[in-house]
């Protein structure tokens, strides 16, 4: 696996918010949206993503 890099897009799906329901009704599940690695960990434990729209979350790891 290769290592993310800052700038670098990538889909992830989003813990906190659905992307694609932020209503949250019921029987809907979220999907992967597309985001842009913004900070990578020096030592690869985690790395943060802005989603389209200016969400930013972080996910373990820094390998894609």
């Amino acid at each position: 696996m290769a290592n993310l890099q800052v700038g670098q897009r990538v889909q992830r799906v989003s813990g906190a918010v659905n992307l694609k329901n932020p209503t949250n009704e019921v029987g809907k599940s979220n999907v992967s949206a597309w985001a842009t690695v913004v900070y990578v960990h020096p030592a690869g434990r985690f790395h943060m993503v802005e989603f389209d729209g200016g969400l930013r979350e972080s996910f373990a790891g820094a390998a894609e």
